[in-house]
Order: structure tokens, then C-alpha cells, then sequence
């Protein structure tokens, strides 16, 4: 096992933050081209500079020696945490639980120093997680069961049904029921006078 930063690297990038201003000032109203109406402070700044040169790779496969678990991240971006202290906020991707989205978790000098792993030269590895966690079914085709009300008909017939006149069926292509079912949803919206009700069978 290896610590990912040095120790004594992490402890002058912390040493020079803690110099920096932490109020806003007009000198970077311009500075991020994104959002140049937004006025930085000197923290921010300093750790968005530094922020690429903390981190040789965006891949990282960080230990849990506590869970003997391995999580493979991708760092997104590093900011500093705005507070009193000298805390930053990482928002990265756990490429085992993407379902989860971007998460952001705010971490110290403390945190830095202790965390153990490796960063990896490419996205070779990663991929092959997303991959292994990656929902792959075959489309089916739901058939379902609907009536046309633009075929009803003007007279109908003692003892006749007249649903049985205006019956019809959809076919929606789908992976799983739910998908099929909000499918069906949409297309009963965009086609007024056509009904698709819940009713189905996969061919």
C-alpha cells in the first residue's frame, strides 16, 4: 500500500493557502471566463491553479483498508471549500455507482495526507468497472392493448360491443416493463384518441 500525495508537498500547497485572502476581490471578477461576474478570493484562485498539478492522473483507485474495498474515482474538479478554514471540496465520479451521479465531499490537510492508492495512467480500468455495472438487456417488444376512439363507430348494433370495433394494438420496443410502460405513457399523450392501456403481452 501507498500514500497517494506526498506528505511534504501537501503540507506547502496547505502552508501557501493559508496566506491567501479568503475575501472577494474585484481583481478576479474576470478571471474564470465562465461566469466572469462572479468576484473570487485569493483561496480560490490559488486552488484552482494548483489544482492540475496536485493530481498527476484524474483516475485514482483509492483503499479502504477499514472495508478492504477499492472505489475507482474520477476527480471532475478540485475548489477550495469556502469557510474559515482551509478545507477543499472534490467533486469526482465513483465509476462503481453511478447511479449516485457527481458527488462532492469536503476534505483537510488531515484527509490528503492518510488517503492510500494509485492513480492510473489511463481510463483502462475504469471503463472495465462501468462496464461490469452497465445494465445491457435486449430490447423486447411489448404488445400492447388499445382502442381507437377515431374509429368508433356512428351506429352500433343491439347485443355488439362496440370496443371490440375500435380494438387495436401497440407495439413498443423496450428493455424492461417500467421503460415500456412510461413508453406507453408518452405515446398516449402525443395520440389523443388513442388509448393504450396496461394490458400486455411480450412477443
Amino acid at each position: 500500500m501507498s500514500y497517494l500525495f506526498n506528505r511534504e508537498k501537501i503540507r506547502k500547497v496547505f502552508d501557501i493557502l493559508k496566506k491567501q485572502g479568503r475575501c472577494t476581490s474585484n481583481r478576479y471578477l474576470n478571471w474564470d471566463k465562465n461566469n466572469p461576474h462572479i468576484a473570487y478570493c485569493e483561496k480560490q484562485v490559488f486552488i484552482k491553479r494548483i489544482s492540475t498539478k496536485l493530481l498527476p492522473s484524474k483516475y485514482i483507485k483509492l483503499y479502504n483498508i477499514e472495508n478492504k474495498t477499492i472505489s475507482f474515482l474520477y476527480i471532475l474538479n478540485i475548489k477550495y471549500y469556502l469557510g474559515y478554514g482551509e478545507d477543499l471540496e472534490v467533486y469526482y465520479i465513483d465509476c462503481s455507482k453511478t447511479d449516485l451521479g457527481i458527488q462532492s465531499k469536503k476534505i483537510g490537510w488531515n484527509d490528503l495526507i492518510s488517503f492510500e492508492g494509485v492513480f492510473c495512467e489511463n481510463a483502462d480500468e475504469h471503463k472495465q468497472v462501468l462496464n461490469m455495472f452497465k445494465l445491457e438487456l435486449p430490447t423486447k417488444t411489448y404488445r400492447f392493448l388499445a382502442y381507437d376512439f377515431d374509429k368508433y363507430p356512428k351506429k352500433v348494433r343491439k347485443g355488439t360491443d362496440p370496443k371490440e370495433k375500435i380494438k387495436t394494438y401497440v407495439d413498443i420496443q423496450a428493455i424492461t416493463t417500467e421503460d415500456a410502460l412510461n413508453k406507453r405513457k408518452d405515446k398516449s399523450t402525443g395520440t389523443s384518441k388513442l388509448m393504450i392501456t396496461e394490458e400486455f403481452e411480450i412477443l
